[in-house]
C-alpha cells in the first residue's frame, strides 16, 4: 500500500466510534480505478487482546465486494492501521464500515463513510 501514502489525490478523513474499549477510525479515503482504498486504526483499549471477525463495507442491506488488509490481532493496549479495498455502491449510496469482534464480547462497531469524492 506504498502507493497510497504517496497518491496526493487521497482524502484525510476524521471519523471515530467507539465501544466498551474498542475504537475504529478513518484516517483517510483514496479512489482507484473501480473501487476505493479506506484507511482505517483500530485501537484496543481493554486489558485483553481481541481478534477482528469482520471488517466490511455496506450499502444499505448489501454487503460490498471488499477485501480487507488488516492484521486480525489486537493486542490489549495497541492499535492495528490497515486498509479496506471495496467497490462502489451502485446508485451512489451511502457506504457504512462495520467492524466485528470474533468472540469475546462480541463487539460491533459501524461506521458511516461520507465519500468526498
Amino acid at each position: 500500500m506504498d502507493r497510497y501514502e504517496t497518491d496526493e489525490s487521497r482524502y484525510a478523513l476524521d471519523q471515530e466510534a467507539s465501544s466498551a474499549g474498542m475504537i475504529l477510525r478513518f484516517l483517510g479515503v483514496e479512489k482507484r480505478s473501480g473501487f476505493y482504498v479506506l484507511k482505517a486504526c483500530v485501537e484496543n483499549q481493554t486489558g485483553s487482546d481481541f481478534f477482528i471477525k469482520d471488517f466490511q463495507a455496506r450499502s444499505g442491506k448489501e454487503t460490498l465486494e471488499s477485501r480487507a488488509l488488516f492484521r486480525v490481532l489486537v493486542e490489549a493496549g495497541n492499535s492495528r492501521t490497515g486498509y479496506l479495498l471495496f467497490r462502489p455502491p451502485l446508485n451512489g449510496k451511502d457506504v457504512q464500515i462495520v467492524l466485528e469482534e470474533d468472540g469475546g464480547e462480541g463487539r460491533r462497531l459501524s461506521l458511516p463513510l461520507a465519500l468526498p469524492f
